[in-house]
């Protein structure tokens, strides 16, 4: 049995910066990890000098507090990029979020026209009242009118989620999709008084050397240095409590079995999985609780190309069903220092369910399919200009916000709040579309509010 201050379940970036926070404090710390090395979503793949995120992640944030951390554990090797984000839409290129100059130059009059009337039909029923917005679907509606709605988000909100709109809970699009003034979009778009002013979206800081990843193993470097012990390829068997607190807790490493006994325990592991693994069950349905907080999969393809460059930009997003990748990066302008000079690299994103047709795919198939997407959208990629290409997954990728799921995820945190030195936290374990910072964030809190334990 191994005793230790502090066990932290999970090595993604929550579960690093809960270990870094630690660490500096002087309490021991023991961080257990499923997969080989730390870092979670948070990962850089390396492949004969190709980097490649584990879908695209930049770092952003209004925490000053953050950013003075980041910024110190990395140094000089955190510098800003331009952000160059792209809509593949109705065969033409719009900025993304949505520009009112392309929206203006771009549009065909009959989708100015439709946007325009679905728009006014909105701010008319704003004017005599309307029942507040429950779904997705209204939502969007409401603050973009049916025809954006139809003819944009549905298909490609479908396209992520794999379900309808009107089956999810608005949160999503109030936390993550940029609110239009219906006023300016009017004016930009059918009287050209166009505005611009620099935003939040314009750039964000990204590493020099080694990817987003980088900013994960500064994390855990430091925190190892200070006396964190790191365990990789583990899986955890059991959490025995006594309703109170926790008692121990059982892990496979290969064929051995390994038993901690921890004053506290900080997991970063999904809320579903670490209501199942309680030893005794805390009084709630765990398939229940794993048939309403779903998570979203995704299937990255990463190519290695022979040529200088695919395109200018960070991210292109296509909601077409027809094309089966909904996002695309290319690594080389997030950072040059991503792929080999003369040479480029892209990821394609793919939506999908642990277990289904895309996520068994071989990636022979899953290319072939990505190369009529690519020519779709205007870029043709040969098969000869193809040095290697490799599929990486995430199986918890996107919390899926149901209708019900504040209901499950109040009930399942209540549960877990009766065992008093035992927390959730981080974007899994909060079941939160958290961005990277705000995962920092989650994780040095948690780590903070446990000082009574050790």
């Amino acid at each position: 049995m191994i005793k230790t201050d502090v066990l932290i379940i999970g090595a993604g970036i929550s579960g690093l910066a809960a270990a870094h926070y630690l660490t500096q404090k002087g309490v021991k710390v023991i961080v257990l990890e499923k997969e080989p090395n730390a870092g979670g979503m948070c990962r850089t793949l390396h492949k004969d000098g190709f980097l490649f995120d584990l879908g695209g992640h930049r770092f952003l944030t209004k925490h000053v507090e953050i950013l003075q951390l980041v910024k110190k554990i990395m140094g000089e090797d955190l510098v800003k990029r331009p952000r160059k984000s792209m809509v593949y839409w109705k065969e033409r290129y719009f900025g993304y979020p949505l520009n009112m100059h392309d929206l203006n130059f771009n549009l065909r009059l009959t989708d100015k026209i439709g946007i325009f009337k679905s728009l006014m039909y909105e701010m008319t029923s704003r004017l005599v009242g309307r029942e507040k917005d429950i779904n997705l679907e209204q939502y969007l509606i409401s603050k973009f009118g049916f025809y954006l709605y139809q003819s944009f988000f549905k298909q490609y909100n479908e396209k992520l989620w794999g379900i309808s709109p009107s089956m999810m809970s608005s949160d999503w699009a109030v936390e993550r999709i940029p609110n239009l003034d219906y006023k300016q979009i009017i004016l930009n778009v059918f009287f050209k008084r166009l505005t611009s002013s620099k935003s939040l979206y314009d750039d964000f800081y990204y590493p020099q050397q080694g990817g987003i990843g980088q900013i994960a193993e500064e994390f855990k470097n430091i925190a190892e240095k200070k006396g964190a012990e790191f365990i990789f390829d583990t899986n955890i068997l059991a959490i025995h409590h006594d309703k109170l607190k926790v008692l121990k807790i059982d892990c496979l490493q290969g064929n051995n079995k390994i038993i901690f006994c921890p004053k506290y325990i900080i997991s970063t592991i999904p809320i579903n999985k670490l209501i199942k693994v309680l030893n005794p069950p805390l009084g709630i349905d765990s398939l229940k609780v794993d048939e309403v907080l779903k998570y979203r999969s995704v299937k990255i393809l990463n190519l290695m190309l022979r040529r200088e460059k695919v395109t200018d930009y960070t991210w292109i997003y296509i909601p077409s069903k027809e094309i089966i990748f909904f996002r695309l990066q290319e690594p080389k302008n997030w950072h040059p220092n991503n792929t080999p000079t003369g040479y480029a690299s892209i990821s394609l994103e793919i939506s999908c369910s642990k277990g289904d047709e895309i996520w068994s795919a071989e990636d022979s198939v899953i290319l072939k399919s990505s190369l009529k997407g690519l020519k779709k959208i205007g870029l043709n990629i040969s098969e000869k200009e193809i040095i290697d290409c490799f599929s990486s997954s995430i199986e918890n990728a996107y919390p899926i916000y149901s209708l019900n799921y504040k209901q499950i995820l109040s009930e399942a945190g209540d549960v877990l709040q009766r065992i008093e030195n035992l927390s959730s936290t981080g974007r899994q374990g909060q079941f939160k579309y958290a961005n990277m910072d705000e995962a920092i964030k989650m994780g040095i809190e948690s780590a903070k509010s446990i000082s009574e334990y050790v």
